[in-house]
């Protein structure tokens, strides 16, 4: 049985915490209102659809309850609380690198997921921002 996400009201966080997933879902949905200029309805539709599931150890993050935006780590050791971590399937994030982080605000997102690690996408060091990946 698949457990329904729930929205970021609903968390049982820390009011830092929150603060900063808040900022994170408002970065995605600015990056799909990007994507989308002339879609106001389907821009609400997106908004609506991220939800969030809490584990033990990574937050996940889904976009309308098809697919995985990516994690947050709460308690893997190898992570630091709050680094953003691609998702390598719908159950479990990726586990080479975090993308950032939620308490940094230096992090480059995209509404699709994480960005890819620098140079595995081709692109080069020097066009990633600083402190980025």
């Amino acid at each position: 049985m698949k457990k329904e996400p729930i929205s970021l009201n609903e968390l049982p966080y820390d009011g830092e915490f929150l603060n900063a997933l808040s900022e994170l879902e408002l970065r995605i949905v600015e990056d799909f209102k990007e994507f989308s200029p002339i879609r106001p309805a389907r821009l609400k539709e997106f908004a609506d659809g991220l939800g969030y599931m809490p584990g033990t150890r990574y937050l996940k993050i889904v976009k309308e309850n098809k697919s995985v935006w990516g994690f947050i780590n709460l308690t893997h050791p190898k992570f630091k609380e709050g680094d953003i971590l691609k998702a390598a399937g719908w159950a479990a994030p990726a586990l080479n690198k975090a993308r950032g982080n939620i308490f940094n605000r230096n992090y480059e997102i995209s509404w699709t997921g994480p960005k890819y690690l620098p140079g595995s996408t081709g692109m080069p060091f020097y066009e990633m921002k600083k402190g980025t990946a």
